[in-house]
């Protein structure tokens, strides 16, 4: 199952929320600014309309807020598949390394380890780059050629992957 299959229910409590906090808020607007325009207003009558909305504006972010820890949540502790290229990433890593040095949750979890790429996921990606490069005609066939050498030299790459790229002729895409 992809990551939007794991996450629906923390998407799902954030999209729920948010909408519900947008017609709250325009609800609420709209009533304190007919209780404004009416003759008899005054700062209790207004803050005695106001005040419900402000309320279930706090509840719906609350509720926001707990669907995106849930989320979180289920990412840190393994129930999501992290090897999904939207969860582990350098960026993600960076976020959740700096979360453990400020939370000690976030430590005892070992966040940045569960979302930190592989070395294979890190080539994986180089290669993906690589190979639209040469798919956008910013670089030629043997520039591209070069380029894995070099990754193979610098051990970014290892021979075999290299070699099935250039057998199955994967990095030739349609350049029209």
């Amino acid at each position: 199952m992809g990551l939007l299959g794991e996450l629906k229910g923390p998407i799902l409590g954030v999209v729920l929320s948010t909408l519900a906090f947008a017609i709250v808020a325009l609800v609420g607007v709209f009533d304190v600014l007919g209780a404004l325009v009416s003759p008899d207003a005054t700062l209790v009558g207004l803050l005695s309309t106001a005040i419900p909305y402000v309320l279930a504006l706090v509840v719906a972010g609350v509720a926001g807020l707990a669907a995106v820890a849930w989320g979180l949540y289920r990412i840190a502790t393994g129930a999501v598949d992290t090897d999904s290229r939207l969860v582990r990433n350098e960026t993600v890593a960076s976020v959740a390394r700096l979360l453990e040095r400020q939370n000690e949750w976030a430590r005892r979890l070992h966040l940045a380890e569960k979302v930190t790429p592989t070395d294979r996921e890190r080539a994986e990606r180089d290669v993906e780059r690589l190979k639209d490069d040469y798919a956008a005609g910013r670089i030629s066939e043997p520039e591209f050629e070069r380029e894995l050498e070099r990754r193979i030299e610098q051990g970014r790459l290892d021979e075999t992957q290299a070699s099935r790229e250039r057998d199955r002729g994967s990095y030739e895409y349609d350049r029209s």
